[in-house]
């Protein structure tokens, strides 16, 4: 039971690790989108009275939305210090000062099994917060991305009605 125990604790210590590396992948995608759809809003801006006033402002919100958005997203991807289970020396060198607390090589083993879960939920639950934060923060930012991408495909639909009905 222990070794099941072990096992899903070390898993779910690499799933964390993951995880981090998943939202920053997430986020990255959402910063090309983010630039994708500001340079579409700034080429409807460059074209003279293409856009009416109300078009205009329309594009403002476009692109206030994806200043709220950037801002999030990079705030997303900033370097953060997650914290890594020990190079495997120190953990030897653990392990070789517990034989003075412990007779046999089995007891030696389990406390060494007990040491290393321990620190791997320690490692969970302080890399746990880290991604629950950047969630958050990408979260933030996905609404504003989409507000600004309906706003600027409602936009060139009405452009092409325009242009299709003129």
């Amino acid at each position: 039971m222990e070794n099941i125990f072990q096992d899903m604790t070390l898993e779910r210590d690499h799933q964390e690790l993951s995880l981090g590396d998943a939202i920053d992948v997430k986020a990255g995608i959402l910063l090309a989108v983010i630039a994708v759809l500001a340079t579409l809003s700034g080429i409807l801006f460059a074209i003279p009275k293409l856009l009416s006033e109300e078009g205009e402002m329309v594009q403002l919100v476009s692109i206030m939305s994806l200043a709220v958005a950037c801002v999030f997203a990079v705030l997303t991807v900033l370097p953060r210090n997650y914290f890594l289970a020990e190079l495997p020396r120190k953990y030897e060198a653990w392990g070789d000062t517990l034989r003075q607390y412990y007779n046999t090589d089995g007891e030696r083993q389990a406390a060494i099994a007990h040491g290393i879960v321990e620190q791997a939920s320690k490692r969970i639950e302080e890399n746990q917060k880290i991604n629950l934060k950047k969630s958050r923060l990408l979260f933030r930012s996905f609404w504003p991305v989409l507000l600004a991408l309906a706003i600027d495909v409602c936009t060139l639909f009405v452009l092409g009605l325009v242009r299709v009905l003129s």
